[in-house]
C-alpha cells in the first residue's frame, strides 16, 4: 500500500519579499537611466565642406518619467557668434504640429544674399502640438541651416561642436530645459560635431549614437543585475521548500504510518 505525503510548497518567506523589493527598487534606479536619453541630433556630424545641415531634433520622452505628461512644445534656439551667424534657417513641417518662430538683427555683420544684404536670420523656432505627445511617444523635429561666415568660408574647425539649446513644454506646467541639464560628457542638449572631409562616417542616427550606446549598456546591467537575482530568489525559495518537506515529513507519527500500513 502506497501512502502519498502532500506537502505544500511553504509562501515566500520575508526574505523573499525583501529581495523582490531590491530588485524593484534596481530596475526602478536603472531602467529610468537608460530610458532618459537625450534630446539630440538624429544626424550629428558634418564635415568644414558641407555648410549646409538637415538634422532633426529628437525628442524620446515627456518631460517627466512617471508617464503622466505630454509634450505640447519644443523651442529649438540657434546659438549667436560675435561674427558669424547661422542662416538659411528652416523648420520642416510635421503633422499635428505647428510652427512659429523669431528673428533677430544681423546687419551689423554684413551677410548678402543674391546680391541683397541679409539684416535678419532666425532665432528661435517653436513646434506646438495640436494634441500632447505622450510619453510611448517621440518625434524627430526637423531642421535645416546654413553654417558660414561673410566670405562663405565654414567657421568652425575639425573637433568643434556646434550645441543647439532646445526646451521641451508639457502640461502640468512641466518642462525640460536641455540646454541646462547636463552629463558626464558635459550637456544634454543637441549638439553636431565637425569631423574630417575624409571621414568614413557621414553621422550617426541617435539610436547609434555614444549616447544610446550608453543608456543600451546600461540597461544591459540592469537586465544582468535583475537575471541574477530572480535566479537567487529561485533557489533560495527551492531550498526552503524542501526544507519544509523534510520537516512536514518528519513530524508524521511513526504510530499513523504503521496504522496506515
Amino acid at each position: 500500500k502506497t501512502i502519498r505525503l502532500s506537502a505544500t510548497p511553504p509562501p515566500p518567506p520575508p526574505l523573499l519579499y525583501t529581495m523582490t523589493s531590491l530588485l524593484q527598487i534596481i530596475l526602478m534606479l536603472s531602467l529610468p537611466a537608460a530610458a532618459r536619453g537625450h534630446a539630440s541630433c538624429t544626424t550629428n556630424e558634418m564635415t568644414t565642406s558641407d555648410k549646409y545641415m538637415s538634422t532633426s531634433i529628437r525628442i524620446g520622452h515627456a518631460c517627466g518619467y512617471d508617464g503622466g505628461t505630454g509634450t505640447t512644445k519644443v523651442v529649438i534656439t540657434f546659438p549667436q557668434f560675435d561674427d558669424w551667424a547661422i542662416t538659411s534657417i528652416r523648420g520642416g513641417m510635421m503633422w499635428n504640429w505647428n510652427y512659429s518662430y523669431t528673428t533677430r538683427n544681423i546687419e551689423s555683420l554684413g551677410y548678402t544674399s543674391h546680391g541683397s544684404a541679409v539684416s535678419t536670420t532666425v532665432d528661435t523656432i517653436t513646434f506646438i502640438a495640436d494634441k500632447p505627445m505622450t510619453d510611448e511617444l517621440y518625434a524627430d523635429f526637423p531642421i535645416k541651416f546654413k553654417l558660414a561666415d561673410t566670405s562663405g568660408s565654414f567657421p568652425l574647425s575639425v573637433g568643434d561642436k556646434l550645441y543647439i539649446p532646445t526646451m521641451q513644454h508639457c502640461t502640468n506646467n512641466t518642462f525640460r530645459d536641455w540646454a541646462n541639464e547636463t552629463d558626464t560628457e558635459g550637456a544634454y542638449m543637441p549638439y553636431i560635431t565637425v569631423v574630417d572631409d575624409d571621414s568614413d562616417d557621414d553621422g550617426d542616427d541617435d539610436d547609434t549614437s555614444s549616447e544610446r550606446k550608453s543608456a543600451a549598456a546600461v540597461l544591459m546591467g540592469a537586465c544582468a543585475l535583475a537575471l541574477s537575482t530572480v535566479v537567487l530568489m529561485t533557489l533560495v525559495w527551492l531550498v526552503l521548500a524542501v526544507q519544509d518537506l523534510k520537516l512536514q515529513i518528519g513530524t508524521v507519527p511513526t504510530a499513523d504510518l504503521n496504522n496506515k500500513l
